[in-house]
């Protein structure tokens, strides 16, 4: 979580942001898609953390009169004292005090039943070292909670024998070593691992029959997801975002009817996401990467809860199913850097709870639906670097909560909307480069004006001169003296005419750039005849 905090803080300050504003405008997309990643990131760690307080309010609640600690527990605390620099705690109430009891003199973080420690609670206590093996005498514990300390040092083995334990969090550490190959630990609800250092392999037995919450993300684990995890029932979170997992996606999986959040995102995981996960109807939250195969169509008829689903860099092929458009909860959208094929399904207005649709970077082919703009909620519209065609829609104005809409790197044309108008307070960044986008509708005059003092992208397009006064000129909006409407019946003489370097010939005598007709306009030389603007 250390490193993830560094970037949010590296992102806020000046030098960062004058940085950023450097950059092209595909790196600054990607930027901004990790902090879009890290801020989830963040806001699930507060979650969990949440749930730990909801839980410790619980405990202080409850009596704490208890009778004498037996013997092994007290030793168990005094070696944990002592191997963590107890001393130097931010809060040791009673720790220190040579003749006192954990449980009668109330220890700070410790609670105890009939002389048995059952509760430890020390989070951001300045704990430093390693843990001790006596924690594994601690035959009641229900409770272990050391997360963001410095911890170091391997696991004791004695903590995963602990019978009567439930709740396991010790993320936020320095914690080393390998996990065991075996987890026999029949009454445990949650473990929390994620941000360590722990290596080698995800273990391959589990008797958890219990087990609600698995976090281990944000560590260096190896080797391929054991099938046996989709043994494990009860399980409603697997969060192992951050290793390096090589391998496909278990079958096994689809057996978890409870599961609702699936993050395996930024590891070396790849392949089709398998059949069976058709029966995953609780899904709520899924994020990985490196999907093979066609964009199954059971993501739509089956995950019907889902509110965010992320699923790019990968190799889906195929086109964007119609029953897409049954997953009316769904706020979240990325298919982003992938093959997909076909249009936008027309039935995109029912996805009304839509805030983030992310399409850019696919084979995505025909117009942008006419009736996207029902999309009220929509905060941003990313469509670039795809085979888009025909003229902005009309409906784009209505987005009246959009503050980035890139559509760079497609074939559309015509000009650029009067409704956009309507976006003036609300849209941030605009992005129509390398389109052949010619005019620009009326009423826009306040429009560009704010959007200039944003982000706008407006060059590689044909724009017809003159280029209205009011364009701000960093949105690189430059037009060519072809498109005063002269007819070329050659190449040669409509370079000869222009600016540029090239020109693709019709009966505008359409303007290119240096990078071609290919990257373009997916225009070849044997396009380039009179009368044809491919």
């Amino acid at each position: 979580m250390r490193w993830l905090l560094l970037l949010v803080v590296a992102y806020a300050c000046s030098p960062a942001i004058a940085v950023w504003k450097s950059l092209p405008h595909h790196e600054q997309h990607l930027i901004q898609l990790d902090k879009d990643r890290v801020s989830r990131e963040l806001a699930y760690y507060k979650e969990v953390e949440n749930r730990f307080h909801a839980r410790n309010l619980e405990q202080e609640k409850l009596p704490r009169n208890s009778k004498a600690t037996n013997q092994a527990d007290k030793e168990a605390l005094q070696a944990l004292y002592k191997a963590t620099d107890g001393a130097k705690w931010n809060n040791n109430t009673g720790w220190k005090k040579e003749k006192s009891d954990p449980c009668t003199d109330k220890w700070y973080g410790i609670y105890c039943i009939d002389g048995y420690v059952t509760y430890i609670s020390l989070p951001y206590n300045g704990l430093y070292g390693k843990l001790p093996s006596q924690l594994g005498q601690l035959s009641k514990l229900d409770s272990l909670y050391l997360f963001s300390n410095d911890l170091s040092g391997e696991i004791p083995s004695g903590v995963w024998s602990l019978q009567t334990l439930q709740h396991l969090d010790l993320n936020n550490n320095e914690l080393t070593g390998e996990l065991p190959s075996e987890i026999n630990l029949p009454n445990l609800k949650e473990i929390f691992l994620y941000t360590n250092h722990l290596s080698g392999q995800i273990p391959t037995t589990w008797n958890t029959p219990k087990l609600t919450n698995l976090s281990l993300a944000e560590n260096m684990l190896t080797g391929e997801l054991p099938s046996a995890i989709g043994k494990i029932s009860s399980l409603e979170e697997i969060v192992l975002s951050r290793n390096n997992l090589t391998g496909g996606y278990p079958a096994s999986i689809g057996q978890l009817a409870n599961l609702s959040r699936l993050w395996l995102f930024n590891n070396f995981l790849k392949g089709p996401l398998p059949s069976s996960w058709s029966s995953l109807t609780n899904l709520k939250n899924v994020e990985m990467e490196a999907i093979t195969g066609p964009l199954p169509d059971f993501i739509g008829t089956s995950w019907q809860k889902l509110q965010l689903l992320i699923i790019p860099r990968g190799e889906m092929t195929g086109q964007i199913p119609t029953s897409f458009c049954d997953l009316r909860n769904v706020q979240v959208l990325w298919l982003f850097q992938n093959n997909l094929t076909g249009s936008i399904p027309s039935c995109i207005d029912q996805m009304t709870e839509l805030t983030d649709l992310e399409l850019s970077t696919n084979q995505l082919t025909g117009e942008i639906p006419a009736n996207i703009g029902q999309l009220r909620k929509l905060d941003r519209l990313y469509l670039s670097q795809n085979y888009l065609s025909g003229s902005l829609p009309s409906s784009l104005g209505d987005l009246i909560n959009a503050e980035n809409i890139q559509l760079c790197q497609n074939g559309l044309t015509g000009e650029v909307p009067s409704s956009l108008s309507a976006l003036k307070d609300s849209l941030a960044e605009l992005g129509l480069c390398y389109n052949k986008l010619s005019t620009f509708g009326s009423g826009l005059e306040a429009f560009m004006k704010y959007i200039g003092d944003y982000g706008c992208e407006l060059y590689s397009n044909p724009w017809s001169c003159p280029v209205p006064s009011y364009i701000p000129k960093d949105c690189g909006c430059t037009c060519s003296k072809c498109n005063s409407g002269a007819k070329h019946t050659t190449c040669s003489s409509c370079v000869a005419d222009s600016e540029c370097g090239w020109c693709n010939e019709g009966p505008d005598c359409l303007e290119g750039d240096q990078r071609g007709p290919e990257s373009i306009y997916q225009c070849k030389k044997s396009d380039w005849s009179y009368g044809n603007s491919c």
